[in-house]
């Protein structure tokens, strides 16, 4: 039996309804109907029908995967165009779902379907934040590593953990390099919701106990019904090539481009969206008013620009309400208010400590970053222009002070 992989792009841990896909869809599928010669049913007759109709999809399912077993252990592989991948530097997750020619469930069908299913899950862990090279669903304990060294000359240990047993995996070297974990549950979101609850506290643990860092780099979930695969990745910058020319910088915006920098290098979603809400906030609070106070003492006038949010490309719902609204009002009305407030302090609102491992605090945080970080490049622009404006007006007055002294 042939098949082929769609590739669905998505924002990192998106909720339903919020899924931006990207899709490649060759030939098509039958529907599977139930004819009922225009009668009208009964809500008992529709519920038998569903369930008929439910088992039919998964006697589908249970003989596609007998029938992909032979082709067990093959790799494939697909070039796929950065902009298809999200923002450059922000968490993203990948689905690679397989289209059999002689299956009749639709994709849509596929990640609807809410019935408790067998999912396989990987974690990567890594001495640094990120792994050079493609995206791959492919994960052995030879590709991670960490600074946890075994004691033993097991290739394999046990977490025992409130939601059921992990396994621990060891490199060659003996370092903690891969965990697996099995679970039932009723989507891809929810079983790594599940892991990484019940992972990412033994983990932090570590990190203290060892006191070094222990990062998840890559992770991964395999629907074993559906054969979906899941992975996360972050946004890859393409090269960029800068023409020589002569440019100046100024003095006033080097902590900002000392924080935009940090922003940039920093692989947490929710320190890189504190780093721009403090160039938001040095603008807004300090630098702008500072500057128009100067010019204001010299009888300068500044010519103003409107700063909006733009028209973004494929933004999620709510971003997308956002557009052509002032900058400064979103950075009190939201950034402030919804985001860092969380962010900066230990305890939230209902009195419970923020969980920075959290990964529904985590996706938050991420799916915030492109909005905030276009934000942010306008604002800098717009006080550069403001800076060279009173600048090159301060040089101007003192031309003609010299050129024209007083009698």
């Amino acid at each position: 039996m042939s098949s082929h992989a769609a590739i669905h792009a998505r924002p990192w841990m998106a909720g339903p309804g919020l899924d931006q896909e990207v899709k490649s869809r060759h030939g098509w599928r039958p529907r599977f109907r139930h004819k009922t010669g225009g009668r009208k049913l009964s809500k008992s007759r529709k519920l038998k029908l569903r369930k008929l109709r439910q088992k039919k999809l998964r006697q589908q399912d249970r003989r596609a995967n007998a029938s992909s077993r032979t082709s067990k252990g093959a790799t494939t592989s697909t070039k796929v165009s950065v902009d298809r991948l999200g923002p450059s530097g922000v968490p993203g997750v990948l689905l690679i779902v397989p289209e059999f020619p002689d299956r009749k469930i639709s994709d849509q069908e596929k990640f609807k379907d809410k019935s408790k299913r067998m999912f396989k899950l990987k974690a990567l862990l890594g001495k640094h934040s990120s792994r050079e090279g493609g995206i791959s669903t492919i994960m052995t304990s030879e590709d991670g590593d960490s600074f946890i060294v075994a004691g033993y000359e097991d290739t394999a240990g046990m977490l025992h953990t409130s939601v059921g047993k992990m396994i621990l995996r060891h490199n060659a070297k003996k370092e903690l390099a891969l965990v697996e974990f099995d679970c039932n549950s009723t989507s891809i979101h929810e079983a790594k919701h599940l892991f990484l609850k019940a992972l990412t506290p033994f983990l932090d643990h570590l990190s203290f106990l060892a006191n070094i860092p222990l990062h998840i780099v890559r992770v991964g979930c395999l629907d074993t019904v559906h054969h979906i695969e899941s992975v996360d990745y972050v946004g890859p910058h393409a090269n960029v090539q800068l023409n020589p020319h002569a440019s100046s910088m100024e003095e006033e915006l080097i902590p900002v481009y000392a924080l935009y920098r940090e922003a940039k290098n920093n692989p947490s979603s929710l320190y890189k969206f504190l780093c721009y809400y403090k160039i938001l906030e040095g603008i807004y609070k300090s630098l702008r008013p500072a500057l128009m106070s100067r010019a204001k003492d010299k009888g300068i006038s500044i010519a103003m620009h409107k700063e909006v949010v733009p028209k973004l490309h494929d933004p999620l719902p709510d971003h997308a309400e956002l557009e052509e609204r002032q900058i400064k009002e979103v950075f009190n009305g939201r950034f402030r208010e919804d985001f860092r407030n969380q962010a900066a302090h230990f305890l939230l609102g209902e009195g419970l400590p923020l969980n920075v491992s959290d990964s529904e605090i985590y996706s938050k945080f991420s799916r915030e970053l492109p909005l905030i970080e276009v934000c942010v490049r306008i604002a800098m622009e717009t006080h550069r222009e403001y800076l060279q404006d009173y600048q090159k007006k301060v040089a101007s007055f003192h031309a003609q002070t010299v050129s024209s002294p007083s009698a």
